[in-house]
């Protein structure tokens, strides 16, 4: 027999099984299992960094070893956003291997400060700014954690506007946090109160003339306007507007609905005049729950009078409402 076509078959023999059905099949290859899963060269370790560590890679120790589940994994930890690059080495150990991430961390934020120093930030919320932008400190720089904190900053609501510079210095990077107050308020001025003093809804807000303009309080007066009003039975009083001037002279603009007509249907063996009697409001008032309430009660007192009810409909075109009172006497 020729010397290679022997050898060829030796080889052939030695790499491939034969199936009971007499058809060839390739030896199949176990998959290693993974025994430990190990990092180098995380210089800048903290709980937190751990922790996400943790969460990001899904590959566990006891399971066989996926290619595909790996570079997932990788690609989870560059996500984090702590490291330039990373990379993945086995090594083999008793009953399996050793999982090794290789990191490039991203170079450490060894400083952070903020400028201009708040002029009318009150010491609870520059505690507040200076714990925010600390934690940024002693980790690897993450772009997705400073930018995260730059909208932490603005949503404290005294700032119109954040940003932060990155300078590379001995030893890592320093952070500058730039942040523009909101200037402090000259006046407030109230329109529209209606029914409601003025002196009734400055005791309920909490801006003041003086105090640094804070988007969020301002938020939480207008729901405590409202909700003033709601308890006086304007519940469909509603604040319209809020303007800050240049002057910082802060507007408050409110609106209630008044009633433009009253309609009464429905009543048959009941005078009209006489179930116009029992309301308590008129056409020219502000609509009021209480007021209807009590109109509503009084004319269910009627003997003929079996159901009612008051249905307001919004008028289109000045804002004002019609009340139709519907009656169900009885029989």
């Amino acid at each position: 027999m020729d010397r290679r076509l022997y050898l060829f078959l030796l080889i052939t023999l030695l790499v491939v099984t034969v199936s009971p059905h007499g058809i060839a099949q390739p030896t199949p290859v176990a998959r290693p299992i993974i025994r430990e899963i190990a990092f180098r060269g995380i210089e800048h370790f903290s709980p937190t960094l751990s922790d996400q560590l943790t969460k990001a890679v899904r590959t566990r120790v006891g399971e066989s070893y996926l290619l595909a589940m790996v570079v997932a994994d990788k690609q989870a930890l560059l996500d984090l956003g702590y490291f330039a690059a990373v990379e993945t080495v086995t090594v083999p150990v008793e009953g399996g291997i050793r999982l090794y991430f290789l990191v490039v961390e991203n170079a450490p934020v060894i400083s952070v400060e903020h400028n201009p120093p708040m002029a009318h930030a009150t010491a609870d919320q520059q505690q507040q700014v200076d714990a925010l932008i600390s934690t940024l400190t002693g980790q690897p720089f993450n772009k997705k954690m400073a930018d995260a904190i730059t909208e932490e900053l603005l949503k404290q609501g005294i700032f119109y506007n954040a940003h932060y510079k990155k300078e590379l210095v001995d030893g890592g990077i320093r952070l500058s946090y730039t942040v523009i107050e909101n200037p402090a308020i000259a006046a407030i001025f109230l329109t529209g109160t209606g029914p409601l003093t003025e002196e009734q809804l400055r005791n309920v807000m909490v801006s003041k003339p003086g105090v640094l303009l804070n988007q969020n309080m301002v938020s939480d007066d207008a729901g405590a306007i409202r909700k003033a009003y709601a308890n006086e039975g304007y519940t469909l009083a509603q604040v319209v507007e809020l303007n800050m001037s240049p002057k910082a002279e802060l507007t408050i603009k409110i609106f209630i609905p008044t009633i433009s007509e009253i309609r009464i249907a429905g009543n048959v063996k009941t005078p009209e005049a006489t179930l116009r009697e029992q309301l308590t409001f008129k056409v020219g008032d502000y609509y009021n729950e209480k007021a209807i309430k009590e109109s509503l009660a009084k004319i269910g007192k009627l003997p003929s009078v079996g159901e009612v009810k008051a249905i307001p409909e919004p008028e289109k075109e000045n804002g004002t409402l019609s009340i139709t009172i519907n009656i169900r006497e009885r029989n």
